[in-house]
């Protein structure tokens, strides 16, 4: 029965060859890009879940008025540090 399968494959793969060449590319492609997207949000579920209290991990984000307009720096200074040592509840 595979048998089968696999020479009818191939007799139809034999007919207009571009057509079933772009037909196969594109799909190729499409899984491709599929599987890109689905690593990538696999990556963003799980990131900085191997500390054991991963739910109270969190990320600062400090936006500063500049000349060209609103920048956001991901560092944290020294005195932010400081003061959720001493304000925020563990």
């Amino acid at each position: 029965m595979f048998r089968y399968y696999l020479t009818l494959a191939l007799r139809n793969l034999r007919g207009n060859k571009l057509t079933k060449f772009v037909k196969i590319i594109g799909m190729a492609m499409a899984i491709v890009v599929s599987m890109i997207i689905l690593l990538f949000v696999h990556y963003e579920q799980n990131y900085d879940r191997f500390f054991s209290n991963h739910e109270n991990v969190y990320w600062l984000i400090n936006t500063r008025k500049t000349t060209k307009g609103n920048e956001t720096v991901t560092g944290t200074p020294i005195p932010i540090v400081n003061e959720i040592l001493q304000n925020v509840p563990k």
